[in-house]
C-alpha cells in the first residue's frame, strides 16, 4: 500500500510545548492519510526520556514518529534545567500529541489529546487501543520481581515519609511507559517513586483476547528505611 521515501517530512511544530529542535517522521508515500498519538515524558534538560505509541493507523507510521519524537528537543526547566542545583535527568511532564500524515507528504501535529483520540474514523481502526486499568478481562495483574537498583539507592536516602500519586501506561509487553507525577507530598518523593513505578513489570495487558495498552494510576506511601 505504501513505498519509503528518502528524506524527512514537513512538520507544523507543536505550540505551547517550548520545542527547541525537532526531528522530522521519515513519510511513507500514503494511498489515504494516517495518523499516530504518542505519549512522551520530557527531562528538566529538555531531552526526550521515554516516548509510546498509544495509537496508530500503520505500524510503519507509529515506529518512524516515535523515532522522531525521541530525538526531539524542549525548553530547558529554568530551575532543574541549569544551575548548581539543576537535576538535568528529573522527569518533570508528559505530553500527549497527535501527528497526522498527508498523503501530500506534510505532517501536521496537534498537540489535546481530545482531538487526537477524536481523529480515528469508524473506518480506519487504530493498530493500538488504550483502555483504563479496570477495563481489562482477564484483569490487570503485576508480577513479583525485586526493587530496581536504582529504587533501592533512593530509598537509602529518603529522609521523611510521604505520598504521592504516579501515572502511566502499561505497554503491549507489560513494561510500564512514560510515567509521571500528578501530585505529591514532597518533590523530595518523586525521582524514587517514578524508579519504584519504573521497575515494575505487568502480564501482556489483554482485552476482548487482544493485546491493548493501560492507563494506569497508583498512590505509593514512601518511608524512610529503617536501620
Amino acid at each position: 500500500m505504501f513505498a519509503m521515501l528518502d528524506g524527512a517530512a514537513v512538520l507544523a511544530q507543536p505550540r505551547n510545548l517550548g520545542l527547541a529542535s525537532y526531528k522530522a517522521p521519515v513519510v511513507p508515500t500514503l494511498v489515504t492519510d494516517g495518523s499516530v498519538v504518542i505519549a512522551f515524558t520530557i527531562r528538566a534538560s529538555g531531552r526526550v526520556d521515554d516516548a509510546v505509541t498509544l495509537a496508530a493507523t500503520n505500524q510503519l507510521l507509529a515506529t518512524s514518529a516515535r523515532e522522531a519524537v525521541m530525538e526531539w528537543r524542549f525548553d530547558d526547566d529554568p530551575v532543574l534545567g541549569r544551575g548548581r542545583d539543576a537535576r538535568p535527568n528529573q522527569v518533570l511532564r508528559r505530553e500527549i500529541v497527535e501527528l497526522v500524515f498527508k498523503r501530500d507528504g506534510v505532517v501536521t501535529s496537534l498537540s489535546h489529546f481530545d482531538s487526537a483520540k477524536g481523529w480515528f474514523p469508524p473506518e480506519q481502526r487504530p493498530l493500538m487501543r488504550l483502555v483504563q486499568s479496570d477495563e481489562t478481562d482477564p484483569p490487570l495483574a503485576r508480577l513479583p520481581v525485586p526493587p530496581s537498583d536504582a529504587a533501592t539507592a533512593l530509598a537509602r536516602t529518603l529522609a521523611a515519609a510521604g505520598n504521592i500519586a504516579v501515572s502511566y501506561v502499561i505497554d503491549e509487553t507489560g513494561k510500564v511507559r512514560v510515567p509521571i507525577v500528578e501530585w505529591t507530598d514532597d518533590v523530595a518523593l518523586n525521582a524514587l517513586a517514578l524508579a519504584v513505578v519504573n521497575g515494575w513489570r505487568y502480564e501482556p495487558p489483554r482485552d476482548a483476547d487482544e493485546p491493548v495498552l493501560v492507563e494506569a494510576r497508583v498512590t505509593l506511601n514512601l518511608k524512610p528505611q529503617a536501620h
